[in-house]
């Protein structure tokens, strides 16, 4: 039997000025943020998902994907694991 895992890294995105911003905040002590030029060939949500890919790709952690997605009427949630 496979075991949850409740505390999986969680990655907000915010349209800001032109740019999707992602930003994961680890602790009181690490903050990390990626932002992107928005592709305007993709929509809302998936210029949201590739900005979190990115932060994802720029963190030392090892391996991780997105396994879920939400919103909010300001932001996109993006869940993610690590293996």
């Amino acid at each position: 039997m496979t075991e949850t895992n409740y505390s999986l890294p969680c990655i907000v995105t915010k349209y800001k000025g032109g740019k999707w911003i992602a930003t994961h905040k680890r602790d009181n002590d690490h903050k990390f943020r990626k932002a992107l030029a928005v592709d305007h060939s993709l929509s809302s949500f998936e210029n949201a998902k590739q900005a979190a890919k990115e932060l994802i790709k720029s963190w030392d952690l090892g391996t991780a994907t997105v396994v879920s997605s939400g919103h909010d009427s300001d932001n996109y949630f993006f869940i993610c694991q690590f293996y």
